[in-house]
């Protein structure tokens, strides 16, 4: 089982809807995503990987001191 978040886009491409949940497998994640977001485009990651989504998005990794500070 892996945890997902499935982001579902507005659209000017921010994220509306963040739906968290566990799923066997992409193929499933996957399935699940595209009814959950129906005409609107959205996003697929498992962890810090887009399985699915927007070209191009990106992912800003931030070291534990940067995180701390952002708190």
């Amino acid at each position: 089982m892996h945890k997902y978040e499935i982001r579902i886009l507005r659209e000017d491409g921010g994220t509306a809807l963040l739906v968290a949940a566990t799923y066997p497998n992409d193929t499933i994640a996957l399935s699940v995503a595209r009814k959950f977001a129906g005409s609107h485009n959205f996003e697929l990651w498992r962890g810090m990987s887009c399985i699915s989504g927007t070209e191009g998005a990106t992912v800003v990794y931030l070291s534990t001191s940067n995180l701390a500070r952002a708190r």
